[in-house]
This record gives structure tokens, sequence and C-alpha cells, in this order.
């Protein structure tokens, strides 16, 4: 199945996969041909030479999509600085890489908000690693189980972790020895909670630092302008 195809079964429109170009039976010759007649000239002279294209959003005012050669699609909201979040959808089987990229390319323009609900994202952050599990659980679980199991799968490393942090306070007491097989129990486990601890201060940055930098910034600019008129 062709990207336009599998975009197609995204978006609800239908697609027919066209015949080959010149003659061109290869695959990656199918594709590369594909992706030149969807950007168009001039954007696909872009896409040679920058090696990434950015598409605006739509739907959310301020994010900016970067699309890179390899397929590679992730963004960055109003106020960051770079393109720390990428989004993740793979294809049922394997198709070329410029394929890969015209399904990326016009699920982005063509039904963002199915896109956004159908890829994950992947990120430095721990509301992301949540959502992640909470889809890959909601297909086997209900609703409210797949919510109990993704808050039991987070807690469970932060409970250890706490747990791990008690045995080592009792390592000196006579109960040395339970002590210590308390701490190599929950030691492992526990360097997964502080990864979570970690992950949480990313939210934390993205969710408060960060917007309050970005509209620090802005005033600055503001009162410059000001100060200039």
């Amino acid at each position: 199945m062709s990207a336009l195809a599998e975009a197609a079964a995204v978006t609800g429109e239908g697609w027919a996969d066209p015949e080959p170009a010149n003659g061109a039976d290869d695959p990656e010759e199918r594709a590369e041909g594909l992706l030149r007649d969807v950007l168009g000239p001039h954007r696909y002279r872009e896409f040679e030479r920058e090696g990434r294209l950015h598409l605006p959003s739509a739907l959310r005012a301020g994010r900016v999509y970067r699309l890179d050669r390899d397929g590679t699609l992730s963004f960055r909201d109003a106020g960051e600085r770079g393109f720390c979040t990428s989004l993740c959808i793979q294809a049922q089987e394997a198709v070329p890489r410029d394929d890969s990229v015209v399904l990326r390319y016009l699920m982005v323009i063509a039904d963002e908000q199915r896109f956004l609900d159908t890829t994950n994202p992947i990120g430095f952050r721990l509301s992301l690693i949540c959502r992640m599990v909470y889809r890959e659980v909601r297909e086997g679980f209900s609703r409210f189980g797949a919510t109990c199991c993704t808050l039991v799968l987070c807690l469970i490393p932060l409970a250890c972790l706490w747990g791990a942090v008690e045995a080592a306070r009792h390592l000196l007491t006579p109960h040395f020895f339970w002590a210590l097989l308390g701490l190599l129990l929950a030691l492992a486990p526990g360097m997964i909670g502080v990864l979570l601890l970690a992950l949480l201060a990313g939210d934390f940055y993205h969710l408060v630092l960060q917007p309050y930098r970005w509209l620090r910034r802005r005033v600055r600019s503001e009162c410059r302008e000001v100060r200039k008129e």
C-alpha cells in the first residue's frame, strides 16, 4: 500500500495508487516521483536543498511542524526554541522512505486533528510517556481500566524509589540484612522512578518556565519598540 493510500485511510478520502511514471517499476523511484508530484517543483527543490520542510499548524496558533528528509516529524509550540517533541507513527508494512515522507506530509495538511489523535508524541516529559502508555493499554482495556493501569505503571517505580531510600536509611541499624535485601529488590525499579522524576521536571519546564521566558522576551521586545517610537 502506498503512502497516499495509507493517508486516505486516515483522512477518509479515497485514493488510487498512481501508475509508474516513465516506466519506473522500482519502489524507490516511484516513491521519489510521488514525493515530487505531491510537493510540487518549488517545495521539492526546497526540501532537497534544506533537508526539511516547515509546516505551520492549522489548529494550534504558533505551532510549526518540521518534516525531515528521513521522515522524522517533530514540532515546536509558540515560545519553544527547538523541535523537542517528535510524533511517532509507523506503517503496517515496509515502505520506501519517500513514501513515508509523503504519508506524514499529507496527514498533517489533510486532517491534522486525526493525525494528532493517531500518533504518539515522544519527548522528555512525563505526560508524553503516560499518554503513550495509555494508548497502548487502551487497545485491550476500557478507558477506566487503561487509566488505572497507566497510573499503576507510573506509580510503582516511584514507590520502589521511596522504598530504596527507606531501605538505605536502615542499613546501619540491626535490621541490616532485611534493609540490604529491600534495597537490592527496589534499586532497579527505583532507578526508573528517578527517570520519571526527571521527566516530571521536563513537564514543569514545558508548562511553567518556558511560557514564562517566552512572555518575558515578548514583553521586553514590546518595551523596546515603544521606546523607539
